[in-house]
């Protein structure tokens, strides 16, 4: 037999025999192939590279709990925050008191899962008027200028308009008839009146503390209920969100580097009642002057 016949039965032989497919070993299972990604929102902030380093351990931390993507989602404002919530686009959310209240009635979806603390061992915090150093000395000071100014947060941040307001409001200084601008964060507000660019500010304490060595000096504080780390239940089971109540009451933060260095505390709606008692129209747009809640960026002057 010539190499040709040769070749020829040998490709006959090799089109009857029965074909095998090659398997490749199966991939494994992570979050990504198991069920579509959940985001996560903390604070508004304009310094997203530093955001993004303090949540994502916590996001990861989720992620295995879930296996599910757990993916950080900022924004800029408490208004894109409220909006992202509303259409379904986030899942897990940091808010202070007002941004939780004003959700309600909007959307039964949202749920509060734990409280988040600002303090050692405390969720409480508060919100504080303060001045530069060798400014105003006295609230009540502020009538005796020429031209004050307020500095102020967001206009949905507790402790921009809505504290800020009624804190003059009890020594006699209207903010409505006065300027007064939206920095966008707590920073800026510190920062602001170090370089006595206003008369006064409104911003949480733990952030006025920080900057309180530059120049900064209290002048007043009110006690306020604790920020909140809220869930969408639409994409999530009761058992998930049990969960992951469980598993943030049990978060270990690695300390100064991400995004909640304190850990989290057991949420309990009576935590709300004195803040409700004080400030009846948190609840409601009376809440808010009549003005686009977009922040003027780094504008002043009086808000229609």
């Amino acid at each position: 037999m010539n190499n040709k016949g040769l070749i020829g039965i040998l490709t006959i032989l090799l089109l009857l025999a029965p074909s095998v497919k090659a398997e490749s070993a199966p991939a494994p299972e992570t979050p990504s192939s198991l069920k579509n990604a959940l985001y996560f929102s903390p604070l508004p902030t304009s310094n997203t590279s530093i955001n993004l380093v303090k949540i994502q351990p916590v996001a990861q931390y989720l992620s295995r709990l879930l296996l599910r993507p757990v993916k950080p989602k900022l924004y800029q404002s408490y208004d894109d925050i409220i909006q992202a919530l509303l259409n379904n686009e986030i899942q897990f959310a940091e808010l202070g008191p007002l941004p939780y209240l004003s959700l309600q009635g909007k959307n039964a979806n949202i749920t509060p899962l734990v409280t988040v603390n600002k303090t050692p061992n405390s969720s409480r915090y508060e919100c504080v008027l303060a001045a530069p150093f060798d400014g105003i000395q006295s609230i009540e000071a502020l009538n005796t200028l020429e031209s004050p100014s307020v500095a102020l947060t967001q206009p949905l941040s507790t402790c921009g308009w809505l504290v800020t307001h009624r804190l003059l409001e009890e020594h006699n200084f209207n903010l409505e008839k006065n300027d007064y601008a939206f920095l966008g964060s707590h920073q800026k507000v510190a920062l602001a009146l170090i370089r006595k660019e206003y008369s006064i500010g409104g911003l949480a304490r733990f952030i006025a503390e920080r900057y309180q060595p530059l120049g900064l000096e209290i002048l007043q504080s009110e006690s306020m209920p604790p920020f909140l780390l809220v869930a969408n239940t639409q994409n999530l089971s009761s058992k998930e969100l049990k969960e992951v109540t469980k598993a943030l009451l049990d978060y270990q933060p690695i300390a100064h580097k991400d995004f909640n260095s304190l850990g989290f505390s057991v949420y309990r709606p009576e935590l709300f009642d004195d803040f409700l008692k004080r400030y009846p129209t948190a609840t409601s747009n009376k809440a808010l002057p009549k003005f686009n809640s977009t922040m003027p960026e780094a504008s002043i002057g009086q808000q229609p």
